[in-house]
């Protein structure tokens, strides 16, 4: 058996010390745990130290024997490695697409239900008038019940004859995204006033009704900045517009079309502004009892020719490019470059889903003749 030296002598009063104090430990015994070249005697002498201090004190870990910051951070770079390609190749183009769909009709399905909850109790109207020969009306619920406050104002601005909706514009028209107007001062969505003393806005009263085609909400510049500023959507997928504007009412059935086939393909310049006034000529509001009646079918006698009415055709949008400075001068809180959807990337292959689309429609007319 190996006996110390009396150069390890000192080990006795390490030992007391390691009983007190770690810190006192690690200063001590750095000079004989440290890594050397040395003789064989020198060597055996190092051992003998590290067995007797593992004996003593089997408690304590020897010094210097792991780098745990570095462990840490090189588990989670491979963790964080894993979990991007995990998620970035685990789904083939094909089932990415199928993916967004679903995902599309389950968001459709959850504001569906979110929507049965809301009740119509007040309808008004605003008479569209574009210099381009589009005239017409449409016809708006108000959600009385879930957002009092925000219906009022807006009762207010359509029944005033002055300082109201009446003769004001639509400032900004954007397909597939939103018609708005409203404001009732400066007439190019700078400006606006609420019904409220003095004008001044007022707060997000509630944000949980969701975003929905056709649906009817205050434009802000940012939270509890409320005037006079509205907008009609124009399309499903504007979640992203969710907790962030009230949505008080919704455009009735009858309107619908109107705002398809002729307000939202009114041309527009590079602002999305119309390129003709469009001006709200006309506006009020009538009894649930009366819309009921007007939307009524009249069913004709067997003395009365209907005549069928002519189709209406659709007015061709032109086209613009929107600049990044003008769309980030849009007001409210630049809804579009915002909001606008960016998640397809430079990944989306339109030859692909093209071959895509003819290959799936050959594998439905062979089942179709098998099925025969």
């Amino acid at each position: 058996m190996l006996r110390p030296s009396s150069k390890l002598a000192n080990i006795g009063w390490i030992n007391r010390r390691i009983k007190s104090r770690l810190p006192t430990y690690i200063l001590a015994t750095k000079p004989i745990f440290r890594s050397y070249a040395g003789s064989e005697d020198e060597y055996y002498r190092r051992r003998f130290a590290e067995e007797r201090f593992k004996k003593d004190n089997p408690h304590i870990s020897m010094v210097g024997t792991h780098k745990p910051v570095q462990s840490y951070i090189a588990i989670a770079v491979f963790l964080g490695a894993f979990i991007y390609i995990y998620y970035t190749y685990r789904y083939t183009p094909n089932q990415r697409v199928n993916q967004e769909n679903r995902k599309r009709e389950m968001r459709i399905a959850l504001q569906q239900f979110l929507l049965k909850d809301l009740k119509v109790t007040d309808i008004v109207y605003i008479d569209i008038e574009e210099a381009g020969g589009v005239k017409g009306r449409i016809y708006i619920g108000l959600f009385g019940e879930n957002v009092p406050k925000t219906v009022e104002n807006f009762k207010q601005l359509i029944q005033k004859e002055k300082g109201g909706y009446k003769n004001s514009k639509i400032h900004r028209i954007i397909e597939d995204f939103v018609v708005q107007g409203g404001d009732i001062t400066n007439g190019d969505g700078t400006g606006g006033l609420s019904s409220f003393e003095n004008g001044a806005p007022f707060e997000n009263e509630s944000v949980i009704i969701p975003h929905f085609k056709y649906c009817v909400g205050m434009a802000n510049k940012g939270p509890n900045t409320n005037a006079s500023q509205f907008y009609i959507t124009l399309s499903n997928d504007l979640e992203r517009l969710n907790e962030q504007y009230v949505v008080f009412g919704r455009v009735m059935e009858n309107s619908e079309k109107f705002i398809e086939e002729d307000v939202e393909v009114i041309p527009t310049n590079q602002n999305a502004a119309p390129l003709n006034p469009v001006i709200i000529k006309g506006c009020g509001s009538i009894t649930l009892d009366d819309y009921q009646k007007l939307i009524k079918p009249v069913v004709p006698t067997v003395a009365q020719v209907v005549p069928e009415p002519e189709k209406k055709k659709k007015r061709k949008k032109k086209r613009v490019e929107i600049t990044d400075e003008e769309l980030e001068a849009m007001v409210p809180a630049n809804y579009y470059t915002s909001f606008k959807d960016v998640d397809a990337g430079d990944s989306f292959d339109p030859d692909y889903y093209a071959n895509l689309r003819a290959k799936l429609r050959e594998e439905d007319e062979l089942e179709r003749s098998k099925t025969k």
